[in-house]
């Protein structure tokens, strides 16, 4: 499961850094409390998320969730490896100072890596919302909580995520204002007496 987690990651990053567009990478973790329904231990959890700016009120995401738990009262045959993967719709709310309130709320397919108690692959939907903190023009630290709710046979299993990382904005935007930012604007051409103009280096 981990060398799944690894090539979802490196396609979404591959496909990203070859496109035009403007985007925003974050790289997170945080702590997953779970559902009581499954018996499995609240955990620590590494993820990345992948978001396309644009126009629309709703900018699409893609997210990855990796946790490394185990069930409860299950001895030495506890250990359980969960993936999640989801599309999103994120709006970011209007800034306040360095502060960006923002939502989301979307589906994904929640991988199990050992099935006990009657807990199984499934689709799940979920909501979320939190804030970015702009701390220069290029990082931005993310703190957000992500409710999970999991279609597992007969039953619902629900999932509260706090997530925390940093977001890097890229893409063709992006680099163009960093080089300008880092060269600084061309060298103004000066105007002869006869109407010419003087190239600035001579």
């Amino acid at each position: 499961m981990k060398t799944l987690l690894l090539s979802v990651i490196l396609i979404a990053s591959t496909m990203i850094m070859a496109s035009d567009n403007k985007f925003e990478a974050t790289g997170i973790m945080g702590y997953n409390q779970s559902d009581k329904n499954p018996k499995i231990k609240n955990s620590y959890l590494i993820g990345a998320e992948f978001k396309i700016e644009s126009d629309t009120f709703f900018e699409p995401e893609a997210s990855v969730l990796y946790t490394d738990s185990d069930y409860e009262h299950l001895g030495n045959y506890s250990e359980v490896d969960i993936l999640r993967l989801a599309v999103n719709g994120v709006h970011d709310f209007d800034s306040i100072d360095r502060f960006t309130p923002m939502v989301k709320f979307g589906a994904g397919f929640e991988y199990i890596g050992g099935y006990l108690i009657k807990n199984k692959d499934s689709w799940f939907v979920d909501v979320g919302a939190g804030v970015k903190i702009r701390l220069d023009d290029e990082l931005i630290f993310k703190i957000e909580a992500v409710y999970m709710v999991k279609k597992n046979n007969q039953r619902w299993d629900k999932n509260l995520a706090i997530l925390a990382g940093i977001s890097i904005p890229f893409g063709s935007k992006i680099q163009k204002e960093s080089v300008k930012k880092f060269l600084g604007d061309p060298p103004k051409k000066e105007q002869c007496f006869d109407g010419g103009y003087l190239s600035p280096n001579r």
